[in-house]
């Protein structure tokens, strides 16, 4: 409940002593805020059935309709998901984002596809999320591509961990053991 909605009826961002989306530039951070918030929420819901706490329902299920109503007025701009301030290139994590919560309808799913074709800012942790929309979207041949070509110095390097970067020659840094790298 600390989250707070804008006049749009999406998330309002806040920041904090580590404001992290994702490592890596590009980030869309106003579209994934909505989106992650989106995905709690169905959380939240769940949990509160599962655990016969009705009452706090109703507070969740009006930010639900309310993020669900916005998302795609404010974001969607006929080809991609984009923030109207956000002048990066276009955020694949935040797409996938938009898929996983279910917040982007089978129309889209065309020009989402070709957003994941073209761009390439998520890290291996956040790569999962693409690869996921790519499923939900039924184009499991273009996730496999996807991954094959992402993963491809991870799996020819003489190491036998997963990277929290894309290594020394994407946009390395990091560790060299991080499980979170997994999704794929």
């Amino acid at each position: 409940n600390v989250w707070k909605l804008n006049e749009d009826g999406l998330v309002i961002h806040r920041p904090g002593d580590w404001d992290w989306e994702d490592w890596g530039e590009n980030i869309d951070a106003t579209v994934m805020d909505s989106a992650w918030y989106y995905l709690a929420l169905q959380g939240a819901v769940g949990m509160a059935n599962l655990t016969g706490h009705p009452d706090d329902i109703p507070l969740w299920q009006s930010r639900l309709n309310s993020i669900a109503k916005n998302f795609n007025a404010k974001f969607w701009t006929g080809k991609e998901y984009r923030s109207p301030a956000y002048h990066g290139d276009t955020d694949d994590r935040a797409n996938a984002l938009a898929v996983v919560a279910h917040l982007a309808d089978t129309d889209k799913y065309e020009q989402l596809r070709e957003v994941f074709g073209k761009h390439f800012n998520a890290s291996p942790y956040m790569e999962k999320y693409v690869l996921e929309a790519l499923y939900r979207m039924n184009a499991p041949d273009q996730a496999m591509q996807r991954m094959k070509k992402r993963w491809a110095n991870q799996i020819s390097s003489p190491l036998t961990t997963l990277w929290e970067m894309w290594g020394p020659d994407g946009n390395g840094g990091g560790t060299y053991n991080h499980a979170w790298s997994g999704g794929a």
